[in-house]
């Protein structure tokens, strides 16, 4: 997250899973702060995730995701894009690769096959269908 507050040129997508906002006394809330003071725009997709079950009275992980994406919508930001999921009944430990998957096809521009050109440059295949389309299985 610092790194899209202070220098969104770095990279055009982000994937935050369960980011510790209360680190150093909550820093980053001072960062975003400080990002409206000197940008107009964070030119990103970002998605960030946590599990349901990481908001704790000592860790407030939930709420504090809550709080990030909502000051970041506010501000408008015309190029970014902000995906926020709750993974309900995960914690910390068992959000991980869910989160990962999500965020990478979230972030991650998926090359859609029809049927017939998968056909084509696959004749050794079969075609299956999925939610985004018509995928080559080998």
């Amino acid at each position: 997250m610092h790194t899209l507050l202070t220098q969104p040129e770095t990279f055009q997508r982000y994937v935050l899973c369960s980011p510790d906002f209360e680190w150093d006394n909550r820093v980053i809330f001072a960062t975003e702060r400080a990002c409206v003071e000197v940008r107009t725009d964070l030119p990103a997709r970002l998605f960030l995730t946590a599990g349901s079950l990481e908001e704790r009275v000592i860790d407030p992980t939930v709420s504090n995701l809550y709080r990030m994406a909502a000051l970041l919508k506010n501000r408008n930001y015309p190029g970014l894009a902000l995906t926020l999921v709750l993974f309900e009944g995960e914690t910390h430990s068992s959000i991980v690769s869910a989160s990962v998957a999500r965020g990478l096809r979230q972030c991650v521009s998926v090359v859609k096959r029809t049927r017939e050109r998968a056909f084509r440059s696959y004749p050794d295949s079969y075609c299956v269908p999925c939610r985004a389309g018509w995928y080559a299985a080998a």
